[in-house]
């Protein structure tokens, strides 16, 4: 939803999931943002909130059978991922292209919780497009410098960008190394 839904059908869809609570938390918080500026998705949210109230007040509280709750406890033990730890070595991987001048190192993946840690390298005068953000991503400069949106980081500095926000164009004057956490990209 990073510039909000596009059809009055998007708009009622987003609506209704976020009136049932369907939404991720990270999307729900988005959704929140957008109603204090889309007065069309306030009308949407309190038709729903309509439809859905008197289904409320119909149904008594009943407490499930242990034999459930126990059911359920045992499937999230057992889709709980394993512990496990993780070292690549700076020999380790492989540098990809990931623009003109830029090279990507991909340390880990995580695609259940949707992000991946990467390295991005840099030649001198290289520059990175702005690009969208819908979840947060931070970076650490390891090596040289580099420029975000004018302000100019080098080694040993942070910098983070929440979801929602345009990432600026990224340079590096001299080269430079530095570490990515955020989103990860479907590629292909």
């Amino acid at each position: 939803m990073a510039s909000g839904p596009t059809s009055k059908d998007e708009r009622d869809l987003l609506a209704a999931e976020y009136v049932l609570g369907t939404l991720d938390p990270e999307e729900r918080r988005r959704v929140r943002k957008a109603l204090s500026r889309d007065f069309a998705l306030q009308d949407a949210v309190e038709r729903w909130q309509r439809r859905l109230a008197p289904l409320a007040g119909d149904t008594a509280a009943e407490e499930p059978p242990a034999a459930v709750w126990d059911g359920i406890e045992a499937a999230i033990d057992e889709a709980a991922p394993e512990p496990f730890s993780l070292s690549v070595r700076a020999s380790e991987g492989e540098w990809k292209p990931h623009a003109e001048g830029i090279e990507k190192k991909s340390l880990f993946v995580n695609r259940e919780e949707g992000f991946e840690a990467f390295l991005l390298r840099f030649a001198p005068g290289a520059v990175l497009a702005p690009h969208p953000h819908r979840v947060t991503e931070e970076c650490i400069v390891l090596e040289g410098d580099v420029e975000i949106g004018g302000l100019r980081l080098t080694a040993g500095d942070y910098h983070v960008i929440s979801g929602g926000l345009p990432h600026p164009a990224i340079s590096s004057e001299n080269g430079g190394l530095f570490y990515v956490r955020g989103e990860l990209r479907k590629t292909g």
